[in-house]
């Protein structure tokens, strides 16, 4: 049984206990069922459909993950010091070295949206909105993502999916940017627990609670530089929910010193007001 709740132009359908749509088809499923972050493996094709990258001059620097037809959410700390004129995004994007791929499509971003509470270098309010100049058209390669539920779910405890073309591994060890989309599967930490593992390591970042911490305590799996902005999501029954946004860390892949997320749930209402404040214009 579910709710739908119809928001200017928007459907939301929302399944108790389940997901939040904000697009006109259905969100979070994908055609691939059996599928560079450090010690990841290729992605499938089409694995992914919401995944989206941010371009500057025709280079990645950062992830994004569609929502409905003109909207992606990212990490503000992205953005920072460009304008929309310079950015745009590819959806359908596999391998960033394929220039002549017939499933890839590029969009001029036209707005971009900063949450109002982000501090340059800080966890909190580490989320975004980018807008296109057209409307995505959905097929078996390009779907949104759906939205988890706003009832604050930490998501404790769930193995979740982060997914790329950042560094495969710190520059120091030898890292270099992945070409073909890489996914892994980390656990996701209480906070509280999160914060001890930093504390333990002599660390003095504070896990604000807008934040999610996804990682192994021995380390050796985790989103790097490239990353950022890029979609955490946990399967949940049959969908894919985008619990998280890449935001921060550490270095990459360290010991107990797991990746740090923007935790979408708490956003919910910044992105709805945001969403329709545009349909309205």
């Amino acid at each position: 049984m579910k709710t739908i709740l119809a928001i200017t132009g928007l459907i939301f359908f929302q399944p108790l206990d389940a997901f939040i749509n904000m697009a006109d088809v259905d969100c979070g499923m994908s055609v691939v069922r059996n599928g560079k972050i450090v010690n990841g493996i290729d992605a499938e094709e089409a694995e992914f459909p919401w995944i989206v990258s941010l371009k500057q001059r025709g280079e990645h620097f950062c992830g994004g993950a569609l929502i409905n037809s003109r909207w992606a959410l990212t990490a503000a700390h992205c953005l920072l010091s460009r304008r929309a004129s310079q950015i745009q995004v590819s959806v359908a994007e596999h391998n960033l070295l394929d220039a002549n791929s017939q499933h890839t499509k590029l969009f001029q971003v036209t707005e971009i949206v900063l949450h109002p509470s982000y501090v340059t270098r800080q966890l909190a309010g580490d989320i975004a909105l980018i807008s296109f100049d057209q409307e995505v058209q959905w097929g078996d390669r390009v779907q949104p993502v759906c939205l988890p539920n706003p009832d604050k779910d930490p998501f404790a405890g769930f193995l979740a999916t982060v997914a790329g073309w950042g560094w495969t591994d710190e520059v120091k060890n030898g890292g270099k940017r992945a070409n073909i989309l890489q996914k892994v599967d980390v656990p996701i930490l209480a906070n509280a627990d999160c914060q001890q593992w930093y504390k333990d390591e002599k660390k003095s970042l504070i896990i604000v609670d807008t934040a999610l911490c996804a990682g192994l305590e021995v380390g050796g799996k985790d989103a790097c530089q490239g990353d950022s902005g890029g979609p955490l999501v946990v399967k949940k029954e049959g969908r894919h929910l985008l619990v998280g946004v890449v935001s921060a860390g550490i270095g990459c892949a360290r010991p107990r010193l797991p990746g740090l997320y923007t935790r979408v749930n708490h956003y919910l209402d910044w992105i709805s007001r945001t969403v329709r404040q545009e349909k309205e214009l």
